[in-house]
């Protein structure tokens, strides 16, 4: 049963979200010692007395759950002055179909999350999300996975490709299949991963009626990650992994005349961790590239670097830090891009077994390439949550974000408060 609710939780971490959807990691297929509380921090841990049991049939265990939301967003339109702040109702109803097999697993999710505002109604939107994931096991540390998932979200008015006078949120969908291979038996390793993401956006329109060109953003993203590691010693695995990548856009080139089709890569060095309850997870450093179709947009290339560590303070203290760079796609001409870093410390408490406590903070830097913009954004949160019982749960969570950009019109200030209720079963 551990196995299945905490397959549970992490397919249902990707359907809550503060306030607005936007497009999230599909849950995916655990690893087979990925249930090993060593390996867990104080939030992934089971906790028999409060998890649901679910409704079992046949060899699945289904579910069901439903969250009612209750945000105020003191600056809804992410405005430099004149913030205009609004109380936001939001349902998010889910579900988890999981296997409950020894070896081997298959799960099924979807997702809904529908927002309402009381006074900004143009920002009224609704969301949902569906995916299928797998994993067939071969031997020990030899298995297949693989994925299939839908999203249909809007864009977060935090987006730097946002027009300033957009009547409503812009609406898009992403379509998602992944599959891997891993091979760990001994103290080498393999394993690749590849990845197509298809995304279809909508056209907006401003709030004097003209039309907001958006659907020459859409394109696929082809992905592939071979990687290979070494056991250098007990809790030490050296590797290296060059993902290579393909965005190809539907339209040769977009409204203002740019063929923004691309190819990249990475070439990364690093360790994964695995000492035991106490320290967990991987760091990495590199080189990244890459170049556009379009000799007129700049070419990303640079230092890459990146990684997640779970430290177990204590049994009851979990320390988290992640750090990602990626280069984002972006309809800000003559931009190319925009190369972004992203770095999140957090810390999880357990106060009483029923008593959760987590903060976090996050620094993300988006440097536009081709155009002097740069933008921080820095966030600082904090939750509590409250276990009833085993079917429900009551949370608060705040956050309180800021931009500051060289571009003028792009600072903002948000402060949003977050109370919960949780029904599951």
């Amino acid at each position: 049963m551990r196995h299945v609710r905490m397959g549970f939780v992490a397919a249902i971490a990707v359907v809550i979200s503060a306030e607005f959807a936007t497009a999230q990691v599909l849950p995916g297929p655990e690893a087979p010692e990925a249930t090993n509380p060593e390996r867990q921090s104080v939030l992934q841990r089971g906790r028999p007395d409060y998890d649901p049991l679910g409704i079992t049939a046949g060899s699945f265990v289904i579910f069901p759950q439903v969250d009612v939301d209750e945000a105020y967003n003191s600056n809804v339109f992410v405005t430099t002055n004149s913030a205009k702040g609004d109380f936001i109702t939001s349902l998010l109803p889910s579900v988890a179909v999981n296997s409950n097999w020894n070896s081997d697993a298959l799960n099924f999710t979807a997702s809904g999350n529908i927002n309402r505002y009381a006074k900004q109604v143009s920002e009224n939107n609704s969301n949902a999300s569906a995916s299928v994931n797998g994993r067939l096991d071969v031997e020990r540390d030899i298995y297949f996975t693989g994925i299939l998932g839908y999203q249909l979200l809007h864009e977060d008015r935090t987006s730097p490709d946002t027009v300033v006078n957009q009547k409503n949120p812009i609406e898009y969908q992403l379509a998602t299949a992944k599959a891997g291979f891993v091979r760990e038996p001994g103290r080498l390793g393999l394993r690749v991963d590849g990845e197509a993401d298809w995304l279809s956006y909508n056209n907006g329109v401003t709030s004097t009626g003209t039309t907001i060109p958006e659907t020459d953003r859409n394109h696929a993203v082809y992905i592939g990650t071979p990687r290979v590691q070494y056991e250098i010693a007990p809790g030490y695995h050296a590797f290296i992994k060059t993902p290579f990548n393909d965005r190809v856009y539907q339209n040769t080139r977009d409204h203002t005349g740019f063929d923004r089709n691309s190819k990249g890569y990475e070439v990364d060095a690093g360790t994964a961790l695995d000492l035991g309850h106490v320290l967990t997870g991987e760091i990495y450093v590199g080189y990244l590239d890459q170049g556009y179709d379009d000799s007129r947009l700049k070419t990303v290339s640079g230092a890459n670097f990146g990684g997640n560590l779970l430290w177990n303070v204590t049994a009851v203290t979990s320390l988290r830090l992640s750090a990602i760079r990626t280069v984002e796609e972006t309809t800000l001409s003559p931009a190319s891009s925009y190369l972004q870093t992203v770095v999140s410390p957090s810390v999880e408490h357990e106060l009483m077994s029923n008593v959760l406590l987590t903060s976090g903070f996050n620094y993300m830097v988006q440097d536009f390439q081709g155009v002097t913009r740069t933008d921080d954004t820095y966030a600082a949160t904090a939750g509590l949550r409250y276990l009833i019982n085993r079917n429900a749960s009551v949370g608060l969570d705040g956050t309180y974000q800021w931009r500051r950009s060289n571009a003028a019109l792009t600072d903002y200030d948000q402060d949003i408060v977050l109370a919960k209720l949780r029904l599951q079963l």
